[in-house]
């Protein structure tokens, strides 16, 4: 449940998220997305092992951790076009939420700055 709520949050911000890279005009930046800059992935990723929880199955946890795999490294893949595409703008937004999936940068920093 978690995991579909955490992706409905990023289709608030970034309803295209699902098109192709040329399609995608903006970096989002706001909302979710300021904390972690892949939240569709990580709410999948989330669902996945959900699935495989609530079946209590060996198999459906390695299929999780497949496909948790194979969304980390589409998301690298996103990265390098949106670097391509957007440049500095997006090396900015990298350097600002440094993290993909879990905002543990981000929450040290915040703890450090109180």
């Amino acid at each position: 449940m978690l995991g579909m709520y955490i992706h409905y949050l990023s289709h608030r911000v970034h309803p295209k998220a699902h098109r192709s890279i040329n399609a995608i005009d903006y970096v989002a930046t706001e909302g979710i997305y300021s904390w972690i800059r892949h939240p569709g992935y990580l709410g999948l990723i989330l669902a996945f092992f959900g699935v495989a929880v609530a079946f209590g199955s060996i198999p459906a946890t390695i299929i999780a951790f497949i496909l948790a795999v194979l969304h980390y490294i589409q998301a690298i893949r996103e990265e390098n076009l949106m670097l391509k595409k957007f440049g500095d703008k997006y090396a900015k937004y990298v350097e600002k939420v440094p993290d993909r999936f879990i905002p543990i940068r981000k929450l040290i920093r915040i703890l450090k700055a109180h």
